[in-house]
């Protein structure tokens, strides 16, 4: 190998924030931004959290966005999240659901979903139905 020009072609960095091998998790961060996203805390306050316990350290919000993609991915167990909440509530047997599906593509294009207990009041007092369509 030869080298034909020595010099660098920029400065050093001056923040240790900007190069990705000094923003490295320990364990102890990692469960943290784990337990804090199971409680459902934005990742700014994420950030905030994790810069009070040690001013020192070098991660930057797009390393906890990283971090909680991974952790969806790895609660999801490599599925979608459709087929990840199907599976659930064929696990649960607490809900019943009915799909109906594009034949040509094979996607999905309805879901319904209720809680057995709702249907049951549902055939009990059909008059009366109430329905969340909230998307």
């Amino acid at each position: 190998m030869e080298v034909k020009n020595g010099k660098h072609n920029h400065p050093a960095l001056s923040n240790p924030s900007q190069h990705p091998c000094h923003r490295k998790l320990i364990d102890k961060e990692k469960s943290l931004i784990k337990s804090l996203t199971r409680s459902y805390v934005p990742p700014k306050n994420i950030l905030l959290n994790l810069l009070q316990q040690n001013p020192d350290i070098a991660v930057v919000s797009q390393d906890i966005q990283n971090k909680r993609k991974r952790l969806q991915k790895e609660r999801l167990s490599g599925k979608g999240p459709v087929e990840a909440l199907l599976d659930m509530m064929e696990d649960s047997r607490y809900y019943g659901y009915c799909i109906k599906k594009d034949p040509g593509l094979n996607h999905m294009i309805k879901l319904f979903f209720a809680h057995f207990k709702g249907i049951k009041l549902a055939q009990a007092f059909p008059e009366v139905l109430l329905i969340n369509c909230t998307y």
